[in-house]
C-alpha cells in the first residue's frame, strides 16, 4: 500500500490555510474540562498547566466556540502597562486593555457599521470618549470619516469631554466597564472577554511577575456583571503569585491536566487526518511493547502526559513507519529516541543555576564542563569554537576530546550518538537542538 503523508496537521496554525485549519479543529482538537469552564462571562477563569498542555489552544477554542456571544478582545503581555508597545503611556491594566478594546470596537464596526444604529446617544458619546481618550486626538475624527455615519460625524460638532478621567477611581472604573457592557449588548454580545494567554518565558523577571498579581489581584474590575477574564497561566505562576488566595474568589480556576489515555486519543486523530483515514491508530503503525516503552520514555522526560511530548511522538513514529513501510517493533527503537530527542526535546543551557535542562530534569555541571558548554552556546553562530576551548578550557586536543565525551554522558540521551554536542575533524565542536534557559 502506497501511504500518503500529509505533514499540515503538525505545523502552526499560522502556517495552515484557511482549509486546513477548519479541519484541525474538527478532527485534530480533542476538547478537556476546561472548555466548559471558560464559557460565558460570568466569571473570570485561569486555566493553568504544564508547559505543553494546550493552555493557548484551549482558549482559542474558546474564541471559536463563543465568538458569536461575546465580544472577545485579546490584551496580550506585551501591551501591558510599562512595556515598550503598550498602547498609552501612564496607565494601569484598565486603561491598557480599554486600548485593546478599542481598536476591537473599530475593526468590529467597520466591517459591521450598521451596528452602529444600535447605539444611543449615550453610547456614542462613550464610543467616542473610548476611542479618543486611547488613541491620539484625531483618531475617532479620521475613524469617523472613514465610516460616514451621520452620528459620528455630528459628534464631532463639540469638543471631546473626558467622561472617566482615570482609571483608578472607583466612579470611573465602574463607569468605564459599565459602559462597555452595555455597548457589547447594544451589538448583540453577552458581554466582553478578555483575553490573557501568559507564558514562563514572559513572566521571568519579578517587575512582570507583579503585573500579573495587579492584574488577577484587582477585584474590582471582576465583580462586574458582562465583564471577565479568561486566561491562561503556567502553573508556576499561579503558585508563585498566589493567585488563589490574591482573586479571593472573585476568579474561577481550573487546571489542565491530560491523562495517557487522551494523548493516545490525541495522536490517533492527528494518525487518521495525515493519512486521510488509512492509519487510525498508533497500534496500526507500532508493536505494543514499543508504544509502552516509548511512552514510559516520555513519561520520565517531562512527568505529566502532556500533548506537545505526544504530538511529536506521533510525528516521529509516523515519518519512520512511512519510510520503512512496515510495522515499528523494538529493534527501531534507538532510532526512534534518537530522532524524537534530535527533532523535540531541545536541551536548555541554563547560565544562574551552571548547567542544563532535558525535559523537567536539571543537570548540574562542574566548572570545567560548564565552561566547555559556555564558549559553544558563545560560538552557536557558527565561528571556530574549538581554539578558545583549547586556550579557556582543555589545554590540548586530546584533554577536549576527554572533556567532551565525559560532558555527552551526563547530558546526551544517547552518549555514542550525541544530538547536543557534535564534531567532526574539519569543524570541531559545536551545539545543536539547545536553547537558552528562561532562568538565564
Amino acid at each position: 500500500m502506497t501511504l500518503t503523508v500529509s505533514q499540515w496537521p503538525f505545523w502552526p496554525e499560522e502556517q495552515r490555510t484557511p482549509e486546513q485549519i477548519e479541519r484541525w479543529w474538527a478532527e485534530c482538537y480533542v476538547p478537556s474540562p476546561a472548555d466548559v469552564t471558560l464559557r460565558g462571562v460570568a466569571h473570570s477563569v485561569i486555566i493553568s498547566g504544564e508547559t505543553g498542555s494546550g493552555k493557548s489552544v484551549t482558549l482559542k477554542a474558546l474564541e471559536r466556540m463563543e465568538a458569536d456571544r461575546l465580544l472577545i478582545v485579546r490584551y496580550p503581555i506585551a501591551r501591558w502597562p510599562g512595556e515598550p508597545h503598550a498602547w498609552v503611556a501612564n496607565y494601569n491594566h484598565l486603561g491598557q486593555i480599554m486600548a485593546c478594546v478599542s481598536m476591537k470596537i473599530k475593526k468590529f464596526l467597520t466591517g459591521q457599521p450598521d451596528k452602529l444604529n444600535q447605539l444611543t446617544a449615550i453610547n456614542l458619546e462613550f464610543l467616542r470618549w473610548l476611542i479618543e481618550k486611547h488613541s491620539d486626538k484625531r483618531a475617532f475624527r479620521r475613524w469617523a470619516d472613514v465610516i460616514n455615519n451621520p452620528a459620528l460625524l455630528e459628534l464631532l460638532k463639540y469638543p471631546f469631554d473626558d467622561l472617566y478621567p482615570t482609571d483608578t477611581e472607583l466612579k470611573d472604573v465602574q463607569g468605564q466597564i459599565e459602559e462597555l457592557v452595555t455597548i457589547s449588548r447594544r451589538f448583540g454580545f453577552e458581554g466582553v472577554a478578555v483575553i490573557v494567554d501568559v507564558n514562563e518565558t514572559e513572566v521571568a523577571d519579578e517587575a512582570t511577575l507583579d503585573k500579573v498579581k495587579e492584574l488577577f489581584g484587582w477585584l474590582t474590575p471582576l465583580q462586574f456583571e458582562g465583564f471577565a477574564i479568561k486566561a491562561a497561566l503556567p502553573d508556576s505562576i499561579v503558585k508563585k503569585t498566589q493567585l488563589v488566595n490574591l482573586s479571593r474568589g472573585r476568579i474561577n480556576f481550573a487546571s489542565l491536566r491530560w491523562t495517557l489515555k487522551d494523548c493516545q486519543e490525541l495522536g490517533n486523530r492527528y494518525l487518521k487526518t495525515a493519512t486521510e483515514n488509512k492509519i487510525k491508530t498508533f497500534s496500526n503503525i507500532a508493536s505494543k511493547t514499543v508504544l509502552t516503552t516509548l511512552a514510559e520514555e516520555i513519561e520520565a522526560l517531562y512527568g505529566d502526559p502532556l500533548p506537545r511530548a505526544w504530538l511529536g511522538l506521533t510525528a516521529t513514529l509516523l515519518d519512520h513507519y512511512t519510510k520503512l513501510n512496515r510495522k515499528l517493533t523494538t529493534r527501531q527503537y534507538d532510532d526512534l529516541i534518537h530522532a524524537y530527542f534530535a527533532n523535540y526535546v531541545p536541551l536548555e543551557l541554563d547560565k544562574v543555576r551552571r548547567g542544563v535542562w532535558r525535559g523537567k530534569d536539571f543537570i548540574p555541571l562542574d566548572d570545567q564542563p560548564f565552561s566547555f558548554m559556555k564558549i559553544l552556546w558563545q560560538h552557536r553562530d557558527g565561528s571556530y569554537a574549538n581554539e578558545f576551548l583549547l586556550r579557556e578550557v582543555a589545554g590540548n586536543q586530546g584533554n577536549l576530546n576527554t572533556l567532551a565525551n565525559r560532558l555527552r554522558k551526563k547530558i546526551e540521551r544517547t552518549p555514542d550518538n550525541p544530538i547536543y554536542i557534535l564534531n567532526t575533524r574539519s569543524q570541531g565542536y559545536w551545539l545543536e537542538n539547545v536553547v537558552e534557559a528562561k532562568s538565564s
